[in-house]
């Protein structure tokens, strides 16, 4: 059996956790979205620094997840950031808000 067939009657969840909101798609073996959710956030910021609660990103994605499972089976996930966004962990928790990538890119410094 060709990897192929083995993924006809999955469901790949995939999340993009983006600078302004989270955005969560559920795609069939086909690779054809069966579900999409967009969840919004502001991010705060002081001085040159960009930041975002660790607890509400957590809150979010699992809030979305959530949602997705109340109707569909989730069988994979994939999950990307932007850019160089650092979180700083205790005991598998956020320590402290996230530091999003502005904070490090160049265009941000002047």
């Amino acid at each position: 059996t060709s990897t192929f067939s083995r993924r006809d009657n999955m469901n790949f969840l995939g999340i993009d956790v983006g600078t302004t909101s989270v955005k969560t798609t559920l795609f069939d073996g086909d690779l054809s979205p069966i579900v999409s959710l967009t969840a919004d956030y502001t991010l705060s910021s002081s001085g040159d620094r960009v930041e975002f609660d660790a607890e509400r990103y957590y809150e979010i994605i699992r809030s979305e997840i959530e949602k997705i499972k109340r109707e569909h089976r989730i069988d994979a996930l994939a999950i990307d950031m932007q850019c160089e966004t650092l979180i700083l962990t205790d005991e598998a928790r956020g320590a402290r808000s996230w530091c999003v990538w502005r904070i490090a890119h160049p265009m941000w410094w002047h």
